[in-house]
C-alpha cells in the first residue's frame, strides 16, 4: 500500500492480549476521501481483525484502508489495514483475510 492516510474515524475498540486497540477506517487518503462505510463492511472487518492470529505487541490502532478485495499482488479476498503504534506511527501494513462465516 502507496496511500498515506491523512484521517481516519474510529469504528470500535477491541481488547486483545490485554491491551486496547482502536479499528478505524480512513476517511482520506492522499489519493482519495471516504465520507461513508456501511455498517456490514466496518462489522466484517471488526471479526477480521479479532479472528487475526497475530497483531504485532506496539499496535495500539489499526486503520482500514481497502475494503475486502483481491489484488494481483495477493488473490485471497483481504482488507488492507495500516497497523500504528501509540504515536501513530506505522508498525506494518497489514492484509488481513475476512473472518469465515
Amino acid at each position: 500500500m502507496t496511500l498515506t492516510i491523512k484521517s481516519s474515524s474510529l469504528i470500535k475498540h477491541i481488547t486483545r492480549d490485554g491491551r486496547t486497540i482502536a479499528l478505524k477506517y480512513a476517511t482520506q487518503t492522499d489519493a482519495w476521501n471516504r465520507s461513508y462505510l456501511s455498517s456490514d463492511v466496518a462489522e466484517k472487518f471488526v471479526k477480521a481483525v479479532e479472528n487475526k492470529a497475530y497483531i504485532p505487541p506496539d499496535v495500539t490502532e489499526i486503520i482500514m484502508a481497502e475494503t475486502d478485495h483481491k489484488s494481483p499482488a495477493d488473490e485471497r479476498t483481504h482488507f488492507t489495514a495500516q497497523a500504528n503504534d501509540d504515536k501513530g506511527e506505522r508498525v506494518e501494513v497489514m492484509h488481513i483475510l475476512p473472518a469465515s462465516e
